[in-house]
């Protein structure tokens, strides 16, 4: 299990790296046009980090889910891992990725935060709290880890099923991610004041829902066959 999760994080710490660069670079291009743009008459562009680099985290982690049992379970299992520990590694794997993609977007919202505060002046703008960032990080956690899931369930259900199936299946398997969505109101849908519970009912059924899926995957790549490789 913990030579899964090592060996994963070698796989993919490079791509993490050059996607959170490529990120890092647009976004303050962005912040510098819209600053320009929106000139002194308009507000601080706060929160602009929050929403895009906390969306696509979320879709990055959910594209490596889907990666995950559709490129690295043959080779894992040819090594001698079982089944089983290659899903416990994994689950290791996206909790991680996770804490560390959350990490990345409370740091990056509270440089653009002194950034603002800075160039608005005392008294023109109210930079970020400690309580706003660590509210921030308490959803951003659990809604990354929700897509990574997701992203998993999708690629196990098209790897062991039929096409038709694992089709089928999409719907389910985005539980998860939407529940997280929706509970706990992280990403462009909507504001986190019309979240439809509190913090602690809403994450506690979020991570449930993460256990299930997480369950479910494990059940179903426990009886997928191997493909052989091409050729």
């Amino acid at each position: 299990m913990t030579l899964v999760l090592i060996n994963l994080l070698r796989i993919y710490r490079p791509i993490a790296l050059w996607f959170l660069s490529v990120i890092t670079v647009v976004m303050l291009g962005l912040e510098v046009i819209f600053t320009r743009v929106a000139g002194d008459s308009a507000m601080p562009l706060d929160g602009l980090w929050l929403l895009v680099v906390g969306s696509a985290v979320k879709y990055w982690l959910l594209v490596i889910g889907l990666l995950l049992p559709a490129l690295n379970l043959r080779t894992f299992v040819a090594n001698g891992i079982t089944r089983r520990d290659f899903t416990a590694g994994a689950a290791l794997f996206g909790i991680a990725a996770a804490v560390g993609l959350a990490l990345f977007v409370l740091l990056g919202h509270v440089v653009e935060s002194a950034a603002l505060s800075a160039a608005a002046g005392p008294g023109n703008y109210v930079p970020l709290t400690a309580g706003r960032a660590l509210g921030e990080f308490g959803r951003n956690v659990p809604a990354i880890l929700a897509f990574g899931l997701s992203g998993w369930l999708i690629s196990a259900a098209y790897y062991r099923f039929s096409p038709i199936i694992g089709t089928a299946l999409l719907v389910p398997a985005m539980i998860p991610a939407g529940l997280t969505t929706w509970m706990l109101s992280v990403g462009d849908i909507a504001p986190i004041s019309d979240a439809p519970l509190p913090y602690w009912p809403a994450v506690a059924i979020v991570l449930a829902a993460v256990a299930l899926g997480y369950l479910a995957a494990r059940r179903i790549l426990s009886e997928a066959a191997i493909r052989p490789t091409a050729g």
